[in-house]
C-alpha cells in the first residue's frame, strides 16, 4: 500500500473511520490504532486519511490482515449514514450511486475514483474499478457489505478476476467481480 503520494491535507470523515473501533476484529489491531493515535475516535469529526492509511498499512503487515481488513470495511458501511429503503435499491442501481458517494467520505482532495460498469444483458454482474488508496481487502469488505444489505434475492459473490492484477499484486487499481444471483 502506497500513501506516500497521498496529499496530507485529504481527510476522512469520522463515521467512516470510526470503522476501526466498531470492527469486529478491533481487539487484533488496538494496539496499532493506539500507536498512531486513533484509538478515541469522534464520529463527529475528519481525521488525515495519509494517518489512517497508515494504519490500515500497519495492519495488513500484521496477523490475520485480510480478516482484519475485510472485517474494517465491513464495520465502514454498517457506520455509513445509508438512505432509507437501500434494501430495495438494485445493485446496478446502487453501484452507479456510489462512484458519486464514495468521495463524499472524503474532503480537501480527491480519495481516487470508484467506477461502476455493468456487464451483460440482464444486468447481474457489475465491474468495480477501484482507484483508491485503501486496501484491496478493505474495499472487499465495503463491497461484500453493500451487497449483503441489497435486495439480491438469490445470493451475491465478490470477486477479484484472476486476469487482472490487483494493487497488491502490483496493478494500478484494484478490479472487484460483483454478481447476483435471482431466485
Amino acid at each position: 500500500m502506497q500513501n506516500h503520494t497521498i496529499d496530507p491535507t485529504i481527510e476522512l470523515n469520522g463515521d467512516t473511520t470510526y470503522a476501526f473501533l466498531s470492527s469486529i476484529n478491533a481487539s487484533e489491531f488496538a494496539h496499532i490504532l493506539e500507536k498512531h493515535g486513533l484509538n478515541d475516535i469522534d464520529r463527529t469529526q475528519w481525521y488525515p486519511l495519509h494517518k489512517v492509511l497508515e494504519v490500515l498499512s500497519d495492519i495488513a503487515h500484521a496477523n490475520n490482515a485480510t480478516t482484519n481488513l475485510v472485517s474494517i470495511g465491513m464495520a465502514a458501511v454498517a457506520n455509513a449514514a445509508l438512505p432509507p429503503g437501500i434494501e430495495k435499491i438494485t445493485p446496478e442501481a446502487f453501484f452507479k450511486q456510489y462512484e458519486q458517494v464514495y468521495p463524499t467520505r472524503h474532503r480537501n482532495g480527491s480519495p481516487g475514483t470508484v467506477t461502476a460498469t455493468m456487464v451483460g444483458d440482464h444486468k447481474m454482474h457489475v465491474i468495480l474499478d477501484a482507484g483508491v488508496p485503501y486496501p484491496d481487502d478493505t474495499m472487499y469488505g465495503v463491497f461484500y457489505a453493500y451487497m449483503r444489505l441489497l435486495d439480491t434475492h438469490g445470493g451475491f459473490t465478490v470477486a477479484y478476476p484472476k486476469d487482472r492484477p490487483r494493487k497488491a499484486e502490483g496493478g494500478s487499481e484494484t478490479v472487484y467481480e460483483l454478481t447476483w444471483h435471482l431466485r
